[in-house]
């Protein structure tokens, strides 16, 4: 028999496919404990519109399940919260308050609904005998128990997803991933300020200067953070909106040494270059088509007289940086794509990584591949996985695809590694077979790039998809702490 992945079905006509699979699976929109004493219920919301109450200490573990279809409501439940004597609040698609309470294990109306606004109701919170309500407009609205509005403060624009309250401080959480804190002086007056900043999509390109830090993300963005601040400087697109398609995302970004000139390359082969971290807006060159595949890696000669691009169709291309970047030449160094480039410190050898574990040397002036590498050769960094100094971050269970990112410090003392579990792995340079490393975890998902800052003083790493970038301070020789989540 032929059976279809997805149900087992055996005949091809009554199959649905896997689309209808994924559009069939339940996930769990929003869930508040029950605040009363003595009471044990979880409520959850689905995304099917149903509300679930579970009892986990009922039944030796087992949930018990109660089901509210929320559609006999004609209403959809997007959010809920709890105050202290068991009333739960639902906010709904239709900007209305719902007050409901259990009762026999029900749930059942309290008060009437109450409308609060036009767009849907999408984050709740109950403290201080107040109710925190955010809707998609940016508004944050308070009511009391009795559904009565105390008070409305107008924040930034955007959907506010998360809210929570302590005293007359309130923090707002959006959907892009930024957090403000906003201060009540009263119930018309407030102010605001900036506590997290964020990429709204994936973050893969990373670099540091003098200047600050620069990354880019796939939300067609690329910011300059201040590191001693530790807040966003600029901001700016990277394709204007009316032109720009998933192929046009960032992969990697490096900075002129000299000038402090920023070169962006992106997924859809082409090499963008602008003027600084402080000045974002003032683009130099915005489309130097490159390569027919998405650019991985780009790193400056440490002369600043070259710019090398390692793209996924194996090539390395070399930009001469005096001549308006114009490819000078092609290295063919290897049939998959390039993972890491670095540049000797005389500036005219690179040696390539490539994946699965190989590394080429050439010669920037004959663009072929050097046989014999003179012996006193030096290295600006590390990018590559299996050259001499770097056996000690491998194992048995880490092997070169385990490690997304290397980068030796500017003194090369230490060498840095960030993995597929998110872990940021510290190791004495040279790193032998079997040496003893730090490993410190802040990252939700795997670490895509890293680099040294302040004279090694600071790490800083980019989550890609958890789309944070994080600054991990020096306390002591070869030890480091997670001291801010920049975004």
């Amino acid at each position: 028999f032929f059976f279809q992945a997805e149900d087992g079905i055996r005949d091809q006509p009554r199959s649905r496919g896997l689309g209808d699979v994924y559009k069939r699976q339940v996930t769990v929109t929003a869930l508040e404990w029950n605040k009363s004493r003595n009471c044990n219920t979880l409520c959850t919301i689905l995304s099917t519109g149903e509300i679930k109450l579970l009892d986990p200490l009922s039944q030796k573990g087992k949930f018990e399940l109660v089901v509210y279809e929320s559609a006999s409501c004609k209403t959809h439940f997007t959010s809920l919260a709890y105050n202290f004597n068991g009333i739960c609040y639902f906010g709904c698609t239709k900007g209305q308050l719902h007050p409901w309470r259990e009762l026999n294990g029900k749930m059942v109306r309290h008060l009437p609904p109450v409308n609060v606004c036009k767009g849907p109701i999408t984050a709740l919170a109950f403290t201080c005998e107040l109710l925190v309500i955010g809707s998609n407009d940016g508004i944050v609205y308070l009511y009391d128990n009795l559904g009565n509005k105390v008070g409305e403060f107008a924040t930034e624009p955007g959907t506010i997803t998360s809210l929570d309250m302590q005293k007359r401080r309130i923090l707002i959480g959006y959907s892009d991933g930024r957090i403000r804190g906003l201060t009540l002086t009263s119930m018309t007056d407030f102010s605001t300020r900036c506590i997290m900043d964020s990429h709204a999509d994936e973050v893969h390109a990373l670099d540091v200067n003098k200047d600050g830090i620069v990354s880019a993300g796939y939300d067609n963005k690329v910011i300059s953070w201040d590191i001693g601040l530790k807040i966003k400087a600029f901001s700016e697109p990277i394709i204007q909106e009316t032109s720009k398609n998933d192929t046009q995302v960032p992969r990697s970004i490096a900075i002129h040494p000299v000038s402090g000139a920023i070169a962006m390359g992106l997924k859809s082969g082409v090499i963008q270059i602008r003027y600084g971290a402080l000045y974002l807006s003032k683009v130099l060159y915005p489309n130097l088509k490159v390569s027919t595949k998405g650019i991985e890696f780009l790193a400056y000669s440490p002369n600043g007289d070259y710019l090398a691009a390692g793209s996924l169709d194996g090539n390395i291309y070399i930009l001469d940086c005096k001549s308006d970047y114009v490819v000078k030449g092609k290295i063919l160094a290897h049939p998959n794509y390039i993972a890491g480039i670095d540049w000797a410190t005389n500036s005219k050898f690179i040696r390539a990584y490539s994946l699965p574990c190989k590394v080429t040397i050439c010669e920037v002036d004959t663009f072929k591949e050097v046989t014999e590498v003179p012996k006193d050769i030096e290295w600006t960094n590390v990018s590559a996985r299996i050259v001499f100094g770097v056996e000690g971050i491998f194992s048995h269970k880490y092997d070169e695809g385990y490690i997304n990112t290397v980068s030796t410090s500017q003194a090369k003392k230490i060498i840095a590694a960030g993995d597929e579990d998110g872990l940021l792995r510290i190791y004495r340079y040279p790193s032998k077979e079997g040496s003893a490393g730090k490993h410190y975890r802040g990252h939700a998902c795997e670490v895509s790039k890293l680099v040294f800052a302040e004279s090694d003083s600071y790490i800083i790493t980019a989550g890609g998809s958890d789309r944070c970038v994080m600054q991990w301070k020096k306390k002591q020789l070869h030890h480091f702490k997670k001291i801010r989540i920049l975004f």
